[in-house]
């Protein structure tokens, strides 16, 4: 009796996919996720166009990125940035028309982060002085922002 070959069993195939213009040889388990990988991205970008989806990617300019045009709901607003440099300037402004151990109290507690107690030691005045003169300080302070009329009759 006569052996009947298959064709496919004596011939070996070689598969290949192209990466950045090369054939690179891969198994036939790799050839086939590679392109059932392709073949699934080519589906999702046909309902995509089929539904009029438009990517962010789309929008990307020389400056900016599309993706950047997202609203971040995390992100302050515009208006509270502004409002907040305009208190800023507003507070320096106030803080210059102090005298300057004034000014030199409430720089050191309130932006170089030191304690009364540390304060006092460093000055060698009484603790309680410290924060008798802190508090008269911000009473001033808030009288001067008051009389300012930057942001009209109504406070913020």
């Amino acid at each position: 009796m006569k052996e009947k070959r298959n064709l496919n069993d004596s011939v070996q195939k070689n598969f290949v996919i192209a990466v950045t213009g090369k054939l690179v040889p891969v198994s036939q388990e790799v050839y086939q996720a590679y392109y059932r990988m392709e073949r699934h991205l080519r589906t999702l970008e046909e309902k995509d166009l089929r539904n009029g989806r438009v990517l962010y990617s789309n929008l990307d300019t020389d400056e900016l990125l599309g993706e950047e045009m997202l609203f971040d709901p995390t992100a302050p607003s515009v208006e509270s940035i502004a409002i907040t440099r305009i208190l800023r300037d507003e507070l320096q402004t106030a803080l210059h028309q102090l005298p300057k151990e004034e000014y030199e109290l409430i720089q050191a507690l309130y932006f170089e982060g030191k304690s009364e107690r540390k304060f006092s030691q460093q000055t060698g005045t009484a603790p309680m002085t410290i924060h008798n003169r802190k508090v008269r300080v911000l009473k001033k302070l808030k009288k001067i922002l008051e009389g300012e009329k930057t942001f009209g009759a109504t406070p913020l």
